[in-house]
């Protein structure tokens, strides 16, 4: 059974502004990055341990999806069977921003 996919108003705020972003000079580029994101996480539902857990964070439910130039950062709920997406950070911004 597939885990439930919840987004952060934090990661849907990161999701519009790269959208937004990338719409400026092409909005068709824009659509596709934004549905390759959600379709990132959507892969993620049935194994959700797959990815890698994140390097700056010690926790075993605080997982990543790589996706270059994003980090696309979840955290699973095995109780609640769901996926908590974090936050989708580009890499040229540095260290990422987990308010954990």
């Amino acid at each position: 059974m597939a885990y439930k996919v919840i987004w952060t108003e934090t990661a849907q705020t990161d999701l519009h502004e790269i959208v937004e972003y990338i719409a400026k000079e092409n909005l068709s580029a824009a659509r596709t990055i934004g549905s390759a994101i959600i379709e990132q996480i959507e892969e993620s539902t049935h194994f959700p341990f797959r990815n890698r857990k994140v390097p700056e964070v010690c926790k075993e439910e605080i997982r990543e999806v790589v996706f270059p130039p994003y980090r696309i950062v979840y955290e699973v709920s095995k109780n609640q069977r769901m996926i908590i997406v974090l936050r989708v950070w580009h890499s040229s911004r540095g260290q990422i921003d987990l308010d954990l």
